[in-house]
């Protein structure tokens, strides 16, 4: 029911073309809705945020078996970052709810950063 009444909100804010435009346009929105989820997204990893964005923009013009194959690079350049070890650290292990995320915002994420989740690092995934 929330988020029938905040469609429209939410269609313009997500359709941003850079995670902080997205929060920007989020705050700028200033309602309840908007400002928990600023809250949220600002928790988690902002390399896997600007990754997951470019990938989601990115795939709705590309097929399954391509989208399929840029997501197994990227999921394993995020598993080899460390990024994905230092949120199972911060929730699960030491359960402080403290990553330290690196970068630790959204605008600190690079393009040079972004690069290599979308390059094949020696191993590429094939359709069964």
């Amino acid at each position: 029911a929330v988020v029938s009444t905040q469609s429209t909100g939410i269609k313009h804010c997500f359709s941003a073309p850079s995670v902080p435009e997205i929060l920007s346009r989020l705050d700028a929105d200033g309602s309840e809705f908007a400002l928990k989820l600023i809250k949220t997204l600002r928790r988690m990893s902002p390399r896997s945020l600007v990754v997951t964005h470019k990938l989601l923009s990115e795939g709705s013009s590309l097929g399954y078996e391509e989208c399929f194959a840029r997501e197994f690079v990227a999921a394993g350049e995020i598993y080899r970052s460390g990024e994905f070890t230092e949120g199972v650290r911060a929730l699960l292990v030491d359960k402080d709810n403290a990553p330290a995320w690196n970068p630790a915002t959204v605008e600190e994420v690079t393009q040079e950063m972004l690069d290599k989740y979308f390059v094949p690092q020696g191993r590429e995934w094939a359709p069964l």
